[in-house]
């Protein structure tokens, strides 16, 4: 098995027909245990080290270390399917899942993506903060030159935004442990620029909800400007002594009016028809009418398929 071009996991085969089943490191050195099997059907499992050396005080150099010692189970009668448990063991390496996920403004996405960054270790970028960071480091050429088209109020064009994506993706931790991409492609031309790219999820999640519903959610936000909290009017509303004095200073924002919010959807549909032309293979529409909970089923369901 190999990551990047590095051997991860391997069956090494011996001219006899023995084996040694092992995974690697980056070196190329086994790592942990392995196992072996043998022409005449026996096999052990285990590794071979040497034991740890007691140094005295004083001493100038380290004496030689002794000969290495197995550490493992003792010799057994190797059966049919040996060849396939040593693989099991040994050699299955956790394949490296990357993800993009869409879905419309208070659709839960933020929730899910908590989510998922937690079951699976991933790196999460979100194209809206990644644009932010990248305006605000005066050393990133490419953050300047968004940064330009944002301040005037322009669209950030599809090659600077591609190329800041790309900067992110390529990056060691994305490519050791897989990316969540939050909010890009929004176009099948992006899309297809990934392609080209090489950055191509293994995985597309769409959250699905009626457009009545997120009107509900989001009007029905407010803002304490004292704390910072958001409340929902309906499903979260201040409780307690100063309920009602909390109440009186709650403001609504702007982005959280319908008219904003209708203007919005009729983006986000457009990228929504965009990823399901884009991915189809590998896209799952999750209902978001739901329970977090319930939507999560869903979602690591298809995850782990």
């Amino acid at each position: 098995t190999w990551q990047h071009g590095v051997l991860m996991a391997s069956k090494v085969m011996a001219s006899d027909g023995s084996a040694f089943y092992s995974k690697f490191d980056k070196a190329g050195r086994p790592s942990g245990p392995g196992g072996y099997t043998f022409t005449n059907g026996s096999y052990v499992k285990g590794h071979s080290a040497a034991p740890p050396i007691d140094a005295e005080e004083g001493d100038e150099a380290p004496p030689p270390p002794p000969p290495s010692v197995w550490y493992g189970s003792a010799v057994g009668v190797a059966e049919a399917t040996q060849d396939g448990l040593m693989k099991r063991d040994y050699c299955a390496v956790k394949p490296i899942v990357n993800i993009v996920i869409a879905g419309a403004p208070a659709s839960g996405k933020g929730t899910q993506c908590e989510k998922i960054v937690e079951m699976l270790e991933l790196v999460h970028i979100s194209t809206g903060d990644m644009l932010r960071k990248a305006a605000e480091d005066e050393s990133d050429e490419l953050g300047q030159k968004a940064k330009e088209h944002m301040e005037a109020g322009e669209l950030v064009p599809d090659d600077l935004i591609i190329g800041l994506v790309a900067n992110e993706l390529n990056k060691p931790e994305c490519k050791e442990r897989g990316w969540l991409l939050d909010g890009f492609p929004r176009t099948e031309a992006q899309a297809k620029e990934m392609e080209k790219l090489f950055l191509v999820p293994t995985k597309a999640i769409l959250l699905e909800v009626p457009d009545d519903v997120l009107v509900e959610r989001v009007t029905g936000r407010r803002l304490d400007p004292d704390t910072g909290k958001i409340y929902h009017m309906k499903f979260s509303p201040p409780e307690g002594d100063d309920a009602e004095e909390i109440k009186a200073r709650l403001t609504q924002r702007a982005d959280d009016t319908e008219e904003a919010l209708r203007t919005r959807l009729k983006g986000f549909a457009a990228n929504k028809a965009a990823l399901q032309a884009s991915f189809t293979k590998i896209i799952k529409t999750i209902d978001g009418n739901r329970s977090p909970d319930k939507v999560w089923e869903d979602i690591k369901k298809f995850l782990s398929q």
